[in-house]
């Protein structure tokens, strides 16, 4: 914790700059930590904020936005959400960094997986939520597509003062999605992916075709499906996947149109959302 704060205040020495910082932290242990490290090294410009970002207030007009709030398939922790709350103290010409997201989705084939998930307790709501894993034993059967994609942030000065910040940030997204299936397999999910632009051409991808090599704290994100599919060589698989945002939270729904369609996996949230 505070190492993101840290790295701040060294670059803003090297390149001979003063500067204030809100180091913004819901987690209250975390929190803890940062107030330690502002006390123990000094850092009279750092004022750590603790609390819902939602509540926050405040009359500065904010340059620079740096998160780290990137999840595993880019938008599951609601980064685009986070940012468009304190984008009315932006000003015009604020960078965001990250300053775009994209989720990436790939069909895979894996055993392992669909086992692990078969082994747990619960029958219904274990195939309805995505799952942080280490792809290992996991055979992508086509490559990763884009999905969504936000860019950071989504208001302008003229959405800023909109009633509904949904209406701005199209939370609401649905994608569907193609894939050509070389060899005859069995498909028991999909993959998901991230790539995130920081700054001009400065990009984090977990996306294997784009990897960017030593990039070790994200994994990947498992969706499950409930019946595993059969699917022809030179055949085409089509899925269809949905971002909900309602009342405060955010879930997927997902599910297969082609060669056969299956039930909606988690209509409504029913099993799985992410709390703002």
């Amino acid at each position: 914790r505070g190492a993101m704060v840290r790295m701040i205040l060294t670059v803003a020495q090297q390149v001979n700059r003063k500067v204030k910082i809100y180091a913004l932290e819901k987690n209250r242990n975390a929190a803890v930590t940062l107030q330690s490290m502002k006390v123990d090294l000094g850092w009279s410009n750092v004022n750590v904020v603790v609390g819902d970002l939602r509540d926050w207030e405040t009359s500065a007009k904010i340059d620079l936005v740096i998160s780290d709030m990137i999840g595993v398939m880019s938008d599951n922790e609601l980064l685009p959400e986070h940012v468009d709350e304190i984008s009315r103290f932006l000003k015009e010409d604020a960078v965001v960094i990250p300053c775009s997201i994209t989720s990436f989705i790939a069909p895979v084939t894996s055993p392992k997986l669909n086992s692990e998930v078969r082994s747990f307790s619960d029958c219904k709501s274990k195939w309805e939520r995505p799952y942080l894993v280490a792809a290992h034993r996991a055979m992508q059967l086509s490559t990763a597509q884009p999905c969504f994609e936000f860019q950071l942030p989504a208001r302008t000065e003229a959405t800023r003062t909109a009633a509904s910040a949904l209406t701005a940030l199209e939370s609401d997204r649905t994608q569907c999605m193609q894939f050509g299936i070389a060899e005859a397999t069995q498909l028991h999910g999909f993959i998901g992916y991230f790539e995130a632009r920081l700054f001009n051409d400065v990009v984090l991808s977990t996306v294997p075709e784009s990897y960017s090599h030593g990039l070790l704290s994200w994994f990947s994100s498992y969706l499950p499906l409930r019946k595993t599919l059969v699917l022809q060589s030179e055949s085409i698989l089509q899925m269809q996947i949905w971002r909900r945002y309602e009342d405060g939270k955010m879930w997927y729904e997902w599910t297969v149109l082609s060669p056969q369609v299956v039930p909606i996996h988690n209509p409504n949230g029913r099993s799985f959302s992410v709390a703002m």
